[in-house]
């Protein structure tokens, strides 16, 4: 037969039971909440990344086409050098000065100049010797 005092245990583990249901309930539906939450913070960081690559995307075309545009003026540039007259005669110009002498035949290179004396001594006024 049933005892009274197995009626209590009973009812206390029931009692125990229903009360970790409900705090069970209540984290659930705060972990539900939290993850709403987080599903649409991951929503939004998603959004701002594929509009990040885009972007990115626009960045680089942008900087590859600057490239080309630099590298066609580059290119037109080196066209223009190769082909310019005045580019020939100054290659003339370097070839003449190539070939003539640098000094006047019989000088001694190492001397100074009179004029580079002269300007010592002035720069030097409390010079007596």
């Amino acid at each position: 037969m049933i005892t009274l005092e197995q009626i209590r245990r009973l009812e206390k583990g029931v009692h125990n039971a229903v009360a970790t249901i409900s705090a069970v309930k209540g984290e659930n539906a705060l972990l539900q909440q939290k993850l709403a939450g987080y599903e649409k913070r991951i929503a939004e960081l998603e959004a701002r990344l594929l509009e990040f690559k885009e972007s990115q995307s626009e960045i680089e075309r942008g900087l590859l086409a600057a490239l080309d545009q630099l590298d066609t003026l580059e290119d037109e540039v080196l066209e223009e050098e190769v082909g310019s007259p005045s580019d020939q005669d100054h290659g003339q110009f370097i070839a003449a000065e190539e070939t003539a002498p640098a000094e006047p035949a019989g000088a001694p290179p190492d001397e100074p100049n009179q004029s580079d004396s002269d300007e010592q001594q002035s720069d030097d006024e409390l010079d007596i010797f």
